[in-house]
């Protein structure tokens, strides 16, 4: 489990020299006293902390040795660079940097031009939103807000303008309600993993693009209660509450979501009688998107039987989480790819069906989530989108080889997953454009 690193060789040949370099110093040095010794170390070790944390353990240095951060698999990072090494670049991922020019007073200031600017009218971003089209004192007061972020979501029936087909329509009731609802895309800062990083933005308002680099902001920053939606709108009467069908320590949820304000968290300990599929790759299964329905469904009526409060819901899905595998469906369950572009490894075709499934299996969620909430008798907004892309393979032909994409991570198509806003109050469409994944919060309010 040993890996040779670059950094590792280049740390070996630098010992090397300034070991032989301090033999031929020693038997040149002359005798000092305690008192210049004592000064020497005490140089030497600043010196060296300077060296360390000035020269060596600015990012600019470690990622050219390769010593890349991992705040998440802390045993690999460990193993990879050894306990020196990681310990000192963990401790860089614990501090945010100061702004430039911050101060109490610069923010006072700000807040100060923010309440000028609130004398004059402005046009709305959306003018043709129910926000912005209804009277204040008309308006829906504290309406329910269920948030869904669907692991994994984007909408793969969009590749049949790219050459595939396949034999059902995957994304059916996301298109009928974008006729009806706010849509639009969210962008995302992940590709491929780091779905707290969505989630916190999407929770917070921050971007996770100040935060140091390679950290987690549940991990290392979420360590005590901070702004965000769910605890402002405790002070708005709310009760809260989240839903997630994996371990509560994953990601450390179960100390992240109490300081973003959500009182209680249902997690796959505490769920019953959830259904589970793709057991080829994940052995103990995954929890199904119909099940998670039925998992909101059930706690917010229990919120609502206990309270009369209006109730904020998040909820994260875990269903169509990667790697992907044909042999995760059996053949009669798994939708058909029944045209792709020219050089696609079966390997490949099997797991765009994999996926595929679990995008037809989000979508009917989707349907199922906004058939029961459009039947209660109180205002509900529900906001559904997809936390990130991720490689269909080990590889990104299903982008490249019919042009949907190229073979980039940082490719802005690959961070733009479908965005919905349905409410039963409302059957306004608004385009919503792209928006960050930190302000959908912002215009969930406003819109």
């Amino acid at each position: 489990g040993i890996h040779i690193q670059t950094s590792m060789i280049v740390s070996i040949v630098v010992v090397l020299v300034l070991t032989v370099g301090s033999f031929f110093l020693y038997r040149k040095r002359a005798k000092l006293g305690w008192p210049q010794r004592a000064a020497g170390f005490a140089a030497s070790a600043a010196a060296g902390c300077a060296l360390v944390f000035c020269v060596f353990l600015q990012s600019a240095v470690t990622e050219s040795l390769g010593i890349l951060p991992d705040a998440w698999m802390q045993d690999r990072y460990y193993r990879y660079y050894g306990v020196i090494t990681s310990f000192l670049t963990n401790l860089t991922n614990l501090e945010i940097d100061k702004p430039e020019e911050y101060s109490e007073e610069a923010v006072n200031e700000i807040l100060d031009d923010v309440e000028a600017g609130e004398k004059y009218s402005t046009s709305p971003l959306y003018p043709e939103s129910y926000g912005a089209t209804t009277p204040a004192d008309e308006a829906v007061q504290k309406p329910t807000i269920i948030y869904v972020m669907d692991e994994s979501y984007w909408d793969v029936s969009e590749l049949e303008q790219y050459g595939y087909q396949f034999d059902t329509d995957v994304s059916a009731n996301l298109h009928r309600l974008q006729q009806t609802s706010a849509y639009g895309r969210a962008y995302s800062p992940s590709f491929g993993g780091g779905t707290c990083d969505v989630e916190f933005e999407a929770l917070t308002g921050y971007s996770v693009s100040f935060l140091p680099n390679g950290s987690k902001p549940y991990q290392q920053h979420v360590t005590k209660p901070m702004f965000a939606l769910p605890n402002y709108l405790k002070t708005q009467g709310y009760q809260t509450a989240a839903v997630h069908c994996f371990w509560a320590k994953y990601w450390s949820r179960d100390t992240a979501y109490p300081n973003l304000g959500l009182d209680t968290f249902l997690s796959l300990e505490k769920m019953h009688g959830v259904n589970k599929v793709r057991k080829h790759y994940w052995t103990s299964g995954l929890v199904t998107d119909d099940s998670m329905a039925n998992q909101i469904i059930q706690q917010y009526e229990s919120m609502k039987a206990s309270s009369d409060a209006p109730v904020f819901l998040h909820a994260v899905t875990m269903q169509n989480h990667t790697n992907y595998n044909k042999d995760n469906y059996p053949d009669d369950e798994r939708v058909k790819v029944l045209e792709h572009p020219a050089g696609l490894k079966a390997s490949t075709v099997g797991a765009l069906e994999d996926f595929a499934t679990g995008i037809r299996d989000a979508d009917a969620m989707l349907g199922k989530l906004t058939e029961y909430f459009s039947q209660v008798d109180e205002p509900v907004i529900l906001v559904f989108w997809g936390d990130h892309y991720n490689p269909i393979d080990s590889n990104y032909d299903v982008f490249t080889r019919s042009g949907y994409a190229s073979d980039s991570s940082a490719d802005p198509k690959l961070h733009q997953t479908p965005l919905l806003m349905w409410s039963n109050y409302t059957d306004k469409p608004v385009d919503l454009g792209t928006i960050a994944a930190y302000d959908i919060s912002p215009v969930m309010m406003n819109i």
